[in-house]
């Protein structure tokens, strides 16, 4: 598997994947507030610029989603249309509870807010990366 290096910080890690026209976001510890949003900026808009069809976010070291970055992230969804074409998604996570109830907590905000229902076709969670990239390559 081919990938490049699109974007690194001190906190995470954004990988390019042209064959299967997939970015990968792997958290490096927790982050949040501006550090958090510059990180997934750098995210939304490489997946604009390269028509980006698969996500993959590595959370396992993140931890959880602070509340106010929890919000930003579905005001952010929603203002760049993500939910009217979704992009298929892989979440890697350990067994943090409480990041799992952020994303939860992310996903039930943007479906309220438009209307639309994520199913199980457009994202899963997975406990290891190779797991979840399999799935996303199907």
């Amino acid at each position: 598997m081919s990938m490049e290096k699109c974007y690194e910080n001190d906190q995470a890690l954004i990988e390019y994947d042209a064959i299967h026209y997939a970015l990968i976001l792997t958290w490096k510890h927790f982050v949040q507030g501006e550090k958090y949003r510059e990180t997934l900026l750098a995210f939304y808009d490489l997946s604009e610029q390269k028509n980006i069809k698969k996500w993959c976010f590595d959370g396992r070291e993140h931890g959880t989603i602070a509340r106010n970055d929890q919000q930003w992230v579905a005001n952010e969804t929603i203002k760049r249309a993500f939910h009217i074409n979704p992009i298929k998604t892989a979440l890697i996570l350990s067994r943090n509870v409480f990041l799992q109830h952020s994303i939860d907590n992310v996903i039930e905000t943007i479906n309220t807010r438009t209307n639309y229902e994520a199913s199980n076709d457009i994202y899963r969670i997975f406990k290891t990366r190779e797991e979840g990239l399999e799935w996303l390559y199907e």
